[in-house]
């Protein structure tokens, strides 16, 4: 596991800040108040991450290069712009599933905005107990700890608003996304993302949400059970997408969502992430609970509930459940 470090933080901030010369080791020292021999463990760290710094006797330290398209806490927090995520962020070469990491350390009192994030999960979680392909390198899998106020009326709407984080990021780059309800997001009509929410809460009360997200991002080919259904930013777009980038964008929509969320304008998310739906004023198939419902998606509630009316004009409230189109 590595975790953020304050220190590290400010070092490579202050490495950055000097990229095109040299910052003495004594500077480093008062300016973080810490002994020349943390500054040189700090500088050790980084380099033991891939950080090439070169160090010069009277002259000090300075950045060469930079690690590319790896999950560094440093380098991930360093332009985050947000106001409740991230607090802190753990960063693991593998875990079963970052939703179950990041339950446990729910439960040991881990605070509200901690970012888990995986290179490989081996055991991926998706929706209704399915398996998520998360190989390793090639994706960003990660969850957040979430210990909101509101209440749990409103849980659901986490989901929501993670989908508007990733549909916003995809569009910025150009790749055309949809959302698929309740909470994939599309590329051509094969699945890009996923996202799945768990709430441990009492009436009345939310203890925590997890959310978790995975983006396919540079995965060249898929397993032959998913190559009809799923695809990826590379393949998409034919070049390596940057995962730093990616997860550091997704964390500013997500932040910027989640205190709409929290000022109560839920109006505002349910239209625009309706706005982004395939599914509304289409004939579809929706099974839930091991039966088959048809009929048309004419709307979606307050909460984000699918509301579906059935050949006979009757109308259902779905908040979980697989959907396809009718031809």
């Amino acid at each position: 596991m590595y975790l953020l470090n304050t220190n590290r933080v400010k070092i490579l901030e202050l490495l950055y800040d000097n990229k095109k010369k040299y910052i003495s080791g004594e500077k480093i020292s008062k300016t973080l108040d810490i002994s020349r021999t943390a500054v040189w463990k700090y500088i050790k760290n980084l380099r033991e991450k891939g950080y090439i710094i070169k160090s010069t006797h009277g002259k000090g330290y300075k950045l060469i290069k930079n690690p590319e398209d790896l999950f560094i806490a440093e380098e991930l927090v360093r332009k985050i712009n947000t106001h409740n995520i991230v607090s802190n962020i753990y960063i693991f070469d593998n875990l079963d599933s970052t939703n179950n990491r990041a339950k446990k350390m729910a439960e040991n009192g881990e605070r509200h905005g901690s970012v888990i994030i995986a290179e490989e999960q081996i055991n991926g979680k998706g929706r209704l107990g399915r398996s998520w392909y998360s190989p390793p390198g090639e994706g960003l899998w990660f969850s957040i700890i979430l210990r909101p106020d509101f209440l749990p009326i409103k849980a659901p709407l986490i989901t929501i608003i993670s989908s508007l984080a990733i549909w916003n990021v995809l569009n910025k780059y150009e790749y055309n996304p949809l959302i698929k309800w309740p909470n994939d997001i599309l590329i051509n009509g094969k699945k890009i993302a996923g996202i799945l929410s768990e709430l441990n809460g009492e009436m009345g009360k939310i203890n925590y949400i997890i959310v978790g997200m995975g983006i396919n991002c540079n995965q060249k080919i898929f397993p032959d059970y998913l190559s009809n259904k799923a695809t990826s930013l590379f393949i998409e777009r034919g070049g390596k997408i940057n995962r730093i980038n990616l997860i550091r964008d997704i964390l500013f929509y997500f932040d910027k969502y989640y205190l709409i969320l929290e000022n109560d304008n839920i109006h505002d998310i349910i239209n625009e992430w309706k706005s982004h739906l395939n599914i509304i004023n289409k004939r579809v198939e929706l099974k839930s609970n091991n039966k088959i419902y048809r009929g048309m998606a004419v709307n979606v509630s307050d909460y984000g509930a699918l509301i579906l009316k059935d050949d006979k004009g009757k109308l259902h409230n779905f908040w979980a459940g697989d959907t396809t189109f009718e031809l």
